[in-house]
């Protein structure tokens, strides 16, 4: 995917963005990191791939997996607008990757120097955070001196207005 792929281009919450997804038109997805969809164009690249690896699996795996997955790395730098890969991991869930950017935002923010600080700082979520990822923010906010922000997110809600109460 280029940086000036349609995924990329289009806007959030647009019907040229939902065109780009399998989402069934009744459903307005708002759990995109535990079981959400991918772009039409990135599920045929998926399935192009699992039909290379069900060639031969154990070759792959044993042989070819750890040196695939740092080639693409390069591909999501450059979307990201980073000229190189130091900075960047894959995660093995959205749960794990959360984690890691929570344990982290303490030391990142003490070395910008925006630690201690005399304003009190937030943690952002909707009531509809998945519960592990929501107690991962909990604990950190206990733990590190972050306040939790929570916006109730009642359904049935269109995109529209939950797009609309994150906004404003």
């Amino acid at each position: 995917m280029s940086n000036d792929s349609p995924a990329l281009l289009a806007k959030p919450g647009t019907p040229e963005m939902r065109s780009l997804f399998s989402i069934a038109p009744d459903v307005t997805p708002t759990n995109n990191g535990s079981f959400g969809t991918v772009p039409k164009s990135v599920l045929n690249y998926k399935i192009d791939w699992l039909k290379r690896i069900d060639s031969n699996a154990d070759v792959y795996f044993n042989y070819e997996y750890d040196a695939e997955l740092d080639r693409a790395l390069l591909p999501v730098a450059k979307v990201l607008g980073l000229s190189d890969v130091e900075d960047i991991v894959f995660v093995g869930g959205a749960t794990q990757g959360v984690n890691a950017v929570l344990k982290s935002l303490k030391p990142i923010l003490r070395a910008q120097g925006r630690l201690p600080s005399t304003k009190r700082q937030f943690i952002f979520m909707m009531s509809t955070t998945y519960i592990q990822v929501a107690g991962a923010i909990r604990h950190t906010c206990l733990n590190d001196g972050f306040e939790v922000l929570e916006l109730p997110v009642i359904f049935p809600m269109s995109e529209a207005e939950l797009l609309s109460r994150v906004a404003g």
